[in-house]
């Protein structure tokens, strides 16, 4: 006998990317996204053949998503084939009984859909799982506490075969909460609790971050759409096989369809940047987003014509953040022989420190006298 899951979380399916200066058309294409990468992560899971969908929170991005969007991704995912949906609020869309987003999907939801709304152990025979949930769902957007108490209350477990967690927020040691606000968990404490496996969301990367393991009952999917340039991987779901052995095998499967490189990059000729822009715009670019930071020192010719090659790069690629504030021109006596009169004091000291070859030293002067010119 085998159990086979499919565990996602963290698509944030509302989410509007309006803060970061996208252009409308790409906005509307990372929204987009979030919706096609739930379809292909319901095909993956039916293609599996796979017995339990578990979504481990931050399905949607916020608590007032619009209401067609909910009803998108409960169409959506009526198109699982097999037995149960399992879906736990996350800190971004939680439940606290006052908002109308979980009513709202659970009006559309498909038959077989778990709504992991309270801490209470949640058995799930009746869809012919011989497996019960115990959830540890969010009830705001940030709690020092997590929400596993009521587990270690529970006097009696009901009877199945196998028994799984599902919780949302930070796993120390795997995903960092500096600040104690996000549902902070201790793996060794989810170990204790004795259950057979934990799903867990939040955490946009995956744990571990592996391809395939074969023992660890603690797992972070990751995000299957990354969102930001925090999350430079391609976007995961994980697979999962529990046997009644107990033989637990887990693999990752990439499901996104937007990259995000975070990129610093440290030139001195024009090799270099001609380098960095074949490295960008080569295969696989057209849904590529980077953030590129720029150092180093170059000659006059490739400082003032460097802008083209960047113009090239915007050009093949989605989207280009660029920072070159650090990106030196590199002085020489052509950049004296442009920028000061012949004979003036600032000519003839770079002049000479030029014909001594002390670069450095022509540097800092350089650097030092336009100080005083402004």
């Amino acid at each position: 006998m085998t159990l086979k899951i499919l565990h996602t979380g963290d698509i944030h399916i509302g989410i509007t990317f309006g803060s970061r200066g996208y252009s409308d058309p790409l906005r509307r294409q990372l929204v987009e996204a979030r919706f096609e990468v739930t379809e292909r992560i319901v095909n993956k899971a039916n293609e599996e053949k796979c017995d339990l969908l578990v979504i481990a929170g931050d399905l949607f991005d916020r608590a007032n998503v619009k209401k067609v969007d909910i009803e998108r991704t409960a169409k959506i995912l009526k198109s699982f084939t097999g037995k149960c949906v399992a879906v736990l609020p996350g800190n971004h869309d939680f439940y606290d009984g006052t908002v109308d987003l979980w009513k709202n999907f659970q009006e559309n939801a498909p038959d077989n859909t778990i709504l992991l709304l309270e801490t209470k152990p949640y058995p799930i025979e009746e869809l012919d799982i011989n497996a019960v949930l115990y959830p540890a769902p969010c009830n705001s957007k940030h709690s020092e506490e997590h929400n596993l108490g009521w587990l270690h209350k529970l006097e009696k477990r009901p009877e199945a075969k196998w028994h799984i967690g599902i919780a949302h927020g930070a796993l120390s040691g795997a995903c960092p909460d500096f600040n104690g606000r996000y549902y902070n968990m201790d793996e060794q404490n989810l170990r204790d609790l004795g259950l057979d496996l934990w799903l867990l969301g939040h955490s946009h990367v995956r744990y571990p971050d592996i391809d395939e393991f074969n023992d660890s009952k603690v797992i972070y999917s990751g995000t299957p759409e990354p969102d930001g340039f925090d999350c430079d991987h391609c976007g995961y779901a994980c697979l999962i096989t529990l046997k009644d052995t107990g033989l637990l095998r887990g693999k990752s499967v990439s499901t996104g369809k937007f990259r995000f490189k975070e990129i610093q990059k440290v030139v001195s000729s024009k090799y270099d940047l001609e380098k960095l822009k074949s490295e960008l715009t080569s295969s696989n670019s057209d849904n590529l987003l980077v953030k590129l930071k720029i150092s180093g020192r170059l000659g006059i010719e490739e400082f003032e014509s460097r802008q083209k090659i960047y113009d090239a790069i915007r050009g093949s690629i989605v989207h280009l953040e660029i920072d070159d504030f650090h990106l030196e021109l590199e002085i020489t006596q052509d950049v004296v022989d442009k920028e000061f009169t012949n004979g003036s004091l600032p000519y003839r000291i770079l002049s000479n420190l030029a014909k001594t070859g002390e670069k450095q030293a022509l540097q800092i002067a350089y650097e030092l006298i336009q100080k005083v010119r402004k």
